[in-house]
């Protein structure tokens, strides 16, 4: 679960940094860390901003959740490489960051299921 810590830190980022955006994914690590459990990218940075987000991000990042305990790593992308790989993500109309760290029906009609007493399923 992402807990609340995550979502206020793609929303500092994004306050600081306008018109970029933060897409936040799971990460799964190669060697078996259990430690970072998130990838956290700021899409659309202007190219010489791009080193100062990051660094701004990894700061805040320090300051919530303590010194090694940053269960998250961060990157900063350009709007080329953004254009070039992240489109997808752009695309969509959902905050990249909203969908992930939430318990949430997969869909509406599981969601009316939950509600609707057993005898009148069908």
């Amino acid at each position: 679960m992402m807990g609340k810590r995550i979502p206020a830190l793609a929303r500092a980022i994004e306050a600081r940094f306008p018109g970029t955006t933060v897409w936040v994914k799971p990460y799964r690590s190669p060697d078996g860390d259990p430690e970072k459990k998130w990838y956290l990218r700021i899409l659309n940075c202007p190219a010489r901003l791009t080193p100062h987000a990051q660094i701004f991000g990894i700061r805040l990042a320090l300051r919530l959740w303590g010194l090694g305990r940053v269960p998250l790593f961060i990157g900063a992308v350009n709007r080329r490489h953004t254009r070039e790989y992240f489109g997808h993500v752009l695309a969509s109309p959902r905050r990249p960051w909203s969908s992930y760290g939430r318990s949430r029906p997969s869909s509406a009609r599981n969601a009316r299921r939950r509600l609707t007493p057993r005898a009148k399923r069908r």
